[in-house]
């Protein structure tokens, strides 16, 4: 039988702490073999109790399991499945851990510690037991620790009851949450508003309720935080819309980039267009670097938004966390098939064979090329496919997005769309190399 893959475990059981600690705990798992494959996958638990050993240190329980699957084809032409089997039991799995810990304060303080170690296959009984971190890995610690610091100095605004909806219907609607128009009113006057309302109806456990109530909060903190002048910012928020906080932000009468485009008629130049997209990769750029490290998750052209001063601007961003927990008791196709045709192939594959998978760099990466696409092209990605079921099958199995019949793309740009979509994550360009390559295209774009 050929072997084109092999799937196995990592249980993490614990991981170090030298002090304690009350609060969210995240852990992430990136699992390398020997650039063959990668695969990534999240813990989310609470703190529980804290381990002591006795020697000072104490550890954190988790237990959790992890899926990951390895590709054997490179190295493995024509091979039997037991010669198969041999070749993996003498090699050994790059296991990266790196943990963030959501402290219970009033500061919404973070904490990441990154980690990286080896396990070898032969002590783990593969392909059927699983991988413990805690047995037979020694995981050293490789970086500093780092705090989320405020970056917008001001404070989160208490808007409850100065801020009303406007009209019967959201101007948006998404899979958990609608935007309305609204009006925001004060000393200063009244100004137009966008609402963003997590719905009433999803009927979660109590349980679960509390728990998208706090992941609300620090993501809430997060976002109040960012200060860049392609980052939607957050205005405040109120209580007396919903059950939830609602957030409020400016209202971008220029709508989003497609909308922006289509207003501008014959001046939508090229030029025009490397700009946006320029502000969009310093945007994302920003998200990446800031500590601790913040994904988009849903990276299109429905979000990017366009202000007066006619620069892009992201919304949404950082958002799937919350998304993950109201969806543990509910489900929605309309929110699954919004984002389908900028998914990222190693995150269709996971969809494919219902695997559990959060967005990374990686997939923010893939999408910008699928928003360059869409942006120059005026066509979304996968313009050629009706359903978003065939959509999925043509990015799990490796087709990236063509470019429409009649529409050209200059080399430079081209170039940047394809590197985006190269199939190996790890070998994508970074946000800020990509940045940079934008910046130069837009100041090169006068002369085109």
């Amino acid at each position: 039988m050929s072997v084109t893959e092999a799937r196995f475990d990592v249980t993490l059981i614990a991981v170090r702490q030298n002090e304690g600690w009350k609060g969210k705990f995240y852990c992430t798992v990136s699992v390398g073999w020997e650039d063959t494959a990668r695969g990534v996958g999240d813990i989310d638990t609470e703190s529980g109790d804290i381990l002591d050993d006795g020697s000072g240190s104490q550890a954190i329980p988790i237990n959790k399991t992890l899926k990951f699957a390895i590709r054997l084809n490179r190295w493995n032409r024509g091979n039997c499945w037991a010669d198969a089997m041999m070749n993996l039991l003498d090699r050994q799995l790059d296991l990266k851990v790196m943990q963030t810990i959501d402290y219970d304060d009033d500061e919404g303080t973070k904490e990441t510690i990154h980690y990286v170690g080896k396990a070898p296959m032969h002590q783990t009984g593969f392909p059927s037991a699983t991988i413990s971190i805690q047995k037979g890995t020694e995981l050293r610690f490789v970086s500093e620790r780092y705090f989320l610091q405020s970056r917008n100095p001001e404070q989160l605004q208490d808007l409850t009851g100065q801020v009303v909806k406007i009209g019967s219907t959201a101007f948006a609607w998404g899979g958990f949450s609608d935007v309305w128009v609204g009006e925001w009113t004060d000393t200063q006057g009244t100004r137009k508003v966008a609402i963003k309302i997590l719905h009433s109806s999803l009927n979660l456990p109590k349980e679960e309720e509390d728990k998208l109530r706090r992941r609300l909060r620090r993501e809430i903190r997060v976002w109040q935080s960012l200060d860049h002048p392609n980052v939607v910012k957050l205005s405040g928020i109120c209580t007396d819309l919903g059950p939830f906080p609602s957030m409020v932000s400016a209202w971008h009468e220029r709508g989003n980039a497609a909308k922006y485009l289509e207003s501008l008629g014959n001046r939508a130049t090229l030029r025009v267009k490397v700009k946006l997209l320029t502000e969009v990769a310093r945007g994302i750029e920003y998200l990446h670097a800031v500590s601790p490290q913040i994904v988009h998750g849903d990276l299109k052209g429905a979000n990017v938004l366009v202000n007066d001063a006619e620069e892009a601007c992201l919304t949404d961003f950082g958002l799937s966390k919350i998304d993950e927990v109201a969806s543990s008791s509910t489900f929605s196709t309309s929110s699954f098939s919004a984002t389908v045709r900028w998914m990222a192939r190693e995150m269709a594959e996971a969809v494919s064979d219902d695997v559990f998978f959060l967005p990374t760099v990686w997939t923010d990466i893939w999408a910008y090329g699928c928003v360059i696409l869409e942006i120059i092209s005026g066509q979304v990605p996968y313009y050629d496919k009706k359903n978003e079921p065939s959509v999925l099958v043509s990015i799990a199995s490796g087709k990236a997005p063509k470019i429409p019949d009649g529409v050209s793309i200059r080399p430079e740009l081209q170039d940047v769309m394809e590197r985006c979509w190269i199939r190996e994550p790890s070998e994508r360009p970074s946000m800020t190399e990509i940045a940079q390559q934008m910046s130069r295209l837009w100041a090169e774009s006068e002369n085109w």
